[in-house]
């Protein structure tokens, strides 16, 4: 049995939530996206790596729901979390 199957059957997982965010370094120091992207080519670029994840989390689990979403972090400290789903 694999771990992540032993995981799935102890924890009762049902459900893999994929968060993205705006701004991501990660991106950047990667030149995933261009200086300065719109929202748009930021969103499609969160899009296709998440859909990516998804497809590898079906190959193994096809019966678990995969949810995608891009977050909008504020910078304030009490500022509202702003999610946008990845369809």
């Amino acid at each position: 049995m694999s771990t992540s199957t032993l995981s799935k059957r102890l924890h009762n997982i049902k459900r893999v939530v994929v968060l993205g965010h705006r701004d991501c370094g990660v991106y950047k120091e990667f030149k995933v996206l261009p200086d300065n992207p719109t929202p748009d080519e930021e969103r499609v670029a969160h899009k296709r790596h998440a859909d990516r994840l998804e497809e590898l989390v079906k190959r193994f689990h096809s019966e678990l729901v995969v949810e995608k979403f891009l977050l909008s972090l504020g910078s304030a400290p009490a500022a509202s979390l702003k999610m946008q789903r990845l369809v």
